[in-house]
């Protein structure tokens, strides 16, 4: 296991900002994490993917960060059970080729299967969630707990792993056979459309906020001028405003700044508090 006292948490962040936390561990060991955390279930863990919808705003944190790094694919007769620290774009490019339908066109997004299960991240009308089985993860004493689909409570970009404490290790998926051509078409597609609408090839934390029923809240920032949102190293993006986009080496109070500019915007047009899709973490 790698473990590190005192860790520039930046070195792990997806957009490469974050303070100090009092240890950071990593490892791929299974049977070294669940011996780890029955040793330690007194420490303050965070649970860590890819970071790709984390923002770290502290300066420091006297929490443990944990990241279980296993990236196997096992293919089951009826069932892919896919490690936690597997990339999302490499299972679809998986699945494609397979011939196995459900999530191509999440392709592009950048996550890990543990966060993307977390968040239940989607887009063109696709999640994650849709075709989950079920979950295997640790809790606190480092014990297996198994949840089913059922239990999981896949919702709109979240999921019951967003109030639970829970460290998932693997998942497994049903295989829905499709034309891998067909997949393919439909990949490219959604790729297409990422990249005439969305940023990319800049630091980003994806969707801001999520939207509510029947509302794109990035064609509503727009419209109420939050494009024109910036400071000396995050702005609004101007391809899509619900993306807020890092330059240079920034400091995470610059992104909270765009963030309550953008909610106050949000709260006093809508008249509710906008909910957060990326996840903020203070400390």
């Amino acid at each position: 296991m790698i473990e590190k006292d005192h860790y520039c948490i930046a070195e792990k962040s997806y957009i490469k900002i974050g303070g100090i936390v009092k240890k950071y561990l990593e490892s791929d060991n299974l049977l070294e994490v669940k011996q780890y955390l029955k040793t330690h279930q007194d420490k303050d863990f965070i649970y860590l993917g890819n970071t790709s919808k984390m923002l770290f705003a502290f300066d420091y944190s006297d929490k443990y960060y944990l990241k279980f790094t296993r990236s196997q694919i096992v293919d089951k007769k009826d069932t892919l059970i896919v490690d936690s620290g597997v990339t999302l774009p490499h299972l679809v490019r998986y699945m494609i080729e397979k011939g196995y339908g459900g999530i191509e066109k999440l392709g592009d997004i950048p996550g890990l299967i543990g966060g993307s299960i977390v968040n239940n991240c989607g887009c063109f009308f696709e999640s994650i969630g849709d075709i989950v089985e079920k979950v295997v993860a640790l809790n606190r004493r480092g014990e297996i707990v198994i949840i089913s689909h059922d239990k999981a409570l896949f919702t709109y970009r979240s999921s019951i792993f967003k109030s639970k404490q829970l460290l998932i290790v693997k998942v497994y998926f049903k295989k829905i056979i499709v034309s891998s051509d067909a997949l393919k078409a439909s990949y490219l597609t959604a790729h297409r459309q990422r990249l005439k609408v969305q940023p990319h090839g800049i630091r980003t934390l994806g969707s801001t906020f999520t939207n509510p029923q029947g509302i794109s809240i990035g064609q509503l920032l727009e419209r109420l001028g939050a494009k024109n949102f910036q400071n000396e190293t995050a702005r609004i993006s101007l391809k899509h405003a619900n993306f807020i986009e890092v330059y240079g080496h920034n400091s995470f109070r610059n992104i909270l700044v765009l963030i309550e500019r953008c909610s106050k915007l949000l709260y006093n047009y809508l008249d509710i508090i906008p909910k957060l899709e990326i996840i903020i973490l203070e400390s």
